[in-house]
Formats: C-alpha cells, structure tokens, sequence
C-alpha cells in the first residue's frame, strides 16, 4: 500500500470514529447542515467538496468541531500547513465537549500532519518585503515567527518595490529546521539624460 493509501486509509477511519460524535446533539445553527453535509462528503471520498462546506460552516460559527473537520480534509488533501494550522486551532479550544471528547484522536491526527512538516527562518534585509513560499505569501520581513513549510523541496521569494526579486530554492527535512539569510539588491533609478547642445560651428 502507498504513502497515499495508507494516508486515506487513517483518514477515512478517523472520519469514521468521529462520524457519531459528530451527529450527536450539538449546537443547531446555520453551520449544523453545512458540517453535515461535509462529513457525508468526505465519506464518499470527496475531501475538496467537503473542505468547502466545512469552511462555509466555519465562517457561520468557527467552532472547535468545524475547525478540526476542516483540518481532517486538509490532511486527507496533503495540506499540511493548513491542517496543523487548523488542528492547533481547533485543540486550543479546550472547553468545548467535542474537543475534549475527541482530544486523543485530534492529537494522533497532528501528530501524522506535524510529521510531513518543517520550519525555515526567513531573515531578510528589506523591512516590508513580502514572503513567499512556494509562489503562496505568508508574510512581510521582519517575520514574527518562523515559517512552517512542507518537508523537501521549498522555494523562497522575497518582493519588494525597489528591489530586484530574490528566489532560493532549499530542501528541508520533515521536522527539521532551516535558517536563509535574503539580502535584495535595490534597482538603480535611470539617471535623467542631459539634453545634447548644438555644437558651435
């Protein structure tokens, strides 16, 4: 069985212990039919139908519940920032039922998610540049955190206006951290022409 499969495989089951829980009586608003909906979706296989009604969900209430649905198809989509991101959210949320019920679970997810993730520290010499990882932003220098990025492959870029684009590509190892150093190279502004004089004759 591959990576994938076996990736699918634990999701599918996970969604599967959580399907009850999930079901039972719970807050009804606007978001009870979209999760709903979602869990039903992500049952036949559809996780990118699903994570969009789980993030509709989300934008009626973002609870605990929907938070860390949204990061189970995040992880089934191999969207791994995202589902760390989500499921830390979602656990910080210690005082709802379903959380703590579920808590065993939810960590056992984020323990899989966090292994296909690394850290990279990206310092750079122009304040306000923007960040980006793999073509995506996510941020502008001085950067309060450093970055969590998909293990192997991952290609910085730094923009700023004024300055020549800056890109380096690196590997990072899943639970491994990286530190790049960006210095931008300002663009020298066309000095004006000087109007050529007649010559005396």
């Amino acid at each position: 069985m591959c990576l994938r499969n076996l990736i699918q495989f634990f999701c599918l089951a996970m969604i599967s212990s959580l399907w009850a829980s999930s079901l039972k009586a719970a807050p009804i608003d606007g978001s009870e039919p979209l999760i709903r909906e979602g869990l039903s979706l992500r049952r036949n296989g559809d996780d990118e139908g699903a994570l969009e009604r789980f993030s509709r969900a989300a934008a009626i209430r973002r609870s605990g519940r929907v938070l860390a649905q949204i990061a189970l198809a995040e992880q089934a989509l191999g969207r791994w920032v995202d589902a760390e991101a989500h499921l830390y959210e979602a656990l910080e949320l210690r005082e709802e039922a379903w959380i703590a019920k579920n808590r065993p679970l939810l960590e056992s997810a984020l323990t899989d998610i966090s292994g296909h993730l690394g850290t990279v520290e990206v310092v750079g010499n122009v304040a306000g540049a923007a960040v980006k990882v793999n073509g995506v932003e996510r941020g502008r220098l001085p950067l309060a955190l450093p970055l969590r990025v998909p293990s192997g492959s991952v290609t910085i870029e730094l923009e700023a206006v004024g300055h020549f684009p800056l890109a380096r590509s690196l590997v990072v190892l899943a639970g491994g951290r990286a530190r790049e150093t960006l210095n931008m190279v300002p663009v020298k502004e066309e000095l004006p022409r000087v109007a050529r004089m007649p010559m005396p004759y």
